[in-house]
């Protein structure tokens, strides 16, 4: 007697549907590279977005900061006061100058190797006022060789120009740190009462000019400069470049720095500079542009 068998068949792939198979697999696989691959180069793009804004914001507070603070002098401006400086500061510094730019850093009061590490074709900038860290008076008058109190915390330097002001007139002077102790100032214009403030006198230069570092790419890496005028100059921010600064009487007309006839009428700066960072070994920068009013004059 015959058994009735049941015969299974399995079926393998063939050659096409195993081509058709890996073809399939090779287009899913460069999708997701693909798709990898855009996503490093978005968040490469989007890390370098945020350096160059990062680094903008830094430039714009050190910018506003420092102009708003222009003319200081406890509680009026420069332009209102009578300045008296003793010889050789008043030989050597442009005392009294709220705000004063220059095209090309030949008539800034930058020394003769700081002015030589300028970026050409950029603007400098230079600002006078009294520190915003001041104190007044502990004793009830000074007059010629009386001693002043000088916080030990006030001076970080081994020099520093020190102003004293009753808000009306202002005398400047040299004080030298390492000889505190035997320190006399020199003879004032006249008396100081208890109410006056005496403080570190800035005048603060800015300018661009390249680093010793560079980009992935071989770039050199310029950076917003400050230097002040007893003391060496200290980068402030990296990456940015191409500074330009134009000025205005408080109208909506700017001029170039080589425009303005009188420093004094300036009431407003607009300040253009770059804002530079690495991509994928290439270098990527935006613009930025602002407008800031001098203290007291608007």
């Amino acid at each position: 007697m015959l058994s009735n068998k049941k015969y299974s068949i399995e079926r393998g792939l063939t050659l096409i549907e195993l081509l058709f198979a890996l073809t399939l697999s090779g287009i899913l696989v460069l999708c997701l590279l693909s798709l990898l691959l855009l996503g490093e180069k978005n968040l490469a793009r989007s890390k370098a977005q945020e350096q160059i804004f990062d680094q903008a914001r830094q430039a714009e507070f050190i910018f506003r900061n420092a102009i708003q603070n222009a003319g200081y002098l406890g509680c009026r401006n420069v332009d209102n006061q009578s300045i008296t400086a003793a010889s050789p500061i008043s030989t050597n510094y442009p005392i009294g100058v709220t705000i004063q730019g220059f095209s090309t850093p030949a008539g800034s009061p930058l020394s003769t190797s700081v002015k030589a590490t300028v970026e050409k074709n950029t603007d400098l900038l230079t600002l006078e006022s009294l520190s915003p860290k001041n104190y007044f008076l502990q004793q009830s008058v000074i007059m010629e060789n009386d001693p002043i109190i000088i916080p030990k915390n006030m001076t970080t330097v081994d020099k520093n120009l020190m102003a004293i002001s009753d808000c009306n007139s202002t005398d400047i002077y040299e004080i030298d740190k390492k000889n505190l102790n035997n320190f006399q100032h020199p003879k004032f214009s006249h008396a100081y009462e208890t109410n006056s403030r005496f403080g570190v006198f800035d005048i603060m230069t800015f300018f661009i000019r390249v680093t010793d570092r560079l980009y992935p790419n071989k770039a050199p890496i310029y950076a917003l400069y400050e230097n002040d005028i007893v003391h060496d100059s200290t980068e402030l921010v990296p990456g940015i470049n191409d500074l330009r600064i134009e000025y205005s009487e408080g109208n909506n007309n700017f001029f170039s720095t080589d425009q303005v006839k009188n420093w004094r009428l300036i009431k407003k700066i607009k300040i253009h500079f770059k804002s530079q960072a690495n991509l994928a070994d290439t270098l990527v920068q935006q613009e930025f542009s602002l407008i800031i009013p001098l203290r007291n004059r608007l």
